[in-house]
């Protein structure tokens, strides 16, 4: 017998609802379950609103990728800004020489089954896996591959993504390409060449405000948007 005090509620809605059990897709129940359950709505009411939306799924496309858009780059910032000062710290605390030369990387998996220390999985007291988030650190005691140079490219090992200023539709392929565009060419190779500078830094000496890390759209693309400098 259920325990309903305890339970999820939309498992409870589900188990008393055979039409809801009678659907395969289990995402497709849940979402049915709390329209149920949010707005008091009977199982065809609930039904009927969440098949609309689906057969009319190209009419939000636009809406759905600008709001997927907009909470991912909330997501990533609220990452970097809570824990990036954090890290540098930590990396600036540990003696050069006792840092993995090749850097570490984070890994983050949002459902993982856990794990007990003989590698078994682990199981909870009603004999089901163990899921949850779980963070893992790759460290790189030995350098990687070094990479090999070719003159004239410019955009080697540059981050992936392309770049736009804010309030700009010109689509860059590089922080150069912006350089070059909104200023002389031979004025951003003199810098570059006399300085040893990167495109970075020739940009926000400029006074352009460039983001640590991208945003990502709807479509998994990446892309760096970048503030100009106020006008004189």
């Amino acid at each position: 017998m259920t325990d309903t005090a305890t339970a999820n509620p939309l498992e409870v809605a589900i188990s008393r609802e055979p039409r809801l059990q009678a659907i395969g897709d289990k995402s497709l129940q849940m979402t049915i379950a709390g329209l149920m359950i949010g707005l008091g709505l009977d199982f065809s009411q609930a039904e009927s609103q969440v098949l609309g939306i689906i057969s009319n799924a190209d009419a939000h496309k636009t809406a759905v990728a600008e709001r997927l858009k907009t909470k991912r780059a909330e997501t990533e910032k609220t990452f970097y800004d809570g824990f990036h000062d954090l890290l540098l710290d930590a990396v600036k605390a540990t003696p050069k020489g006792d840092l993995p030369v090749g850097g570490f990387v984070i890994n983050v998996d949002p459902d993982s089954e856990y794990k007990n220390a003989d590698g078994s999985p682990m199981m909870d007291q009603a004999n089901n896996p163990v899921r949850g988030p779980l963070v893992s650190f790759d460290f790189r005691w030995t350098p990687g591959k070094a990479k090999s140079a070719s003159s004239g490219s410019s955009n080697q090992g540059r981050p992936e993504g392309d770049y736009l200023i804010e309030g700009d539709e010109t689509v860059y392929k590089s922080m150069a390409g912006i350089a070059k565009a909104k200023y002389s060419e031979a004025e951003y190779e003199a810098y570059i060449k006399g300085s040893g500078a990167t495109s970075r830094k020739f940009l926000t000496d400029k006074g352009y405000k460039v983001p640590e890390s991208p945003v990502t759209d709807a479509d998994g693309k990446k892309h760096w948007i970048l503030t100009a400098p106020a006008a004189a």
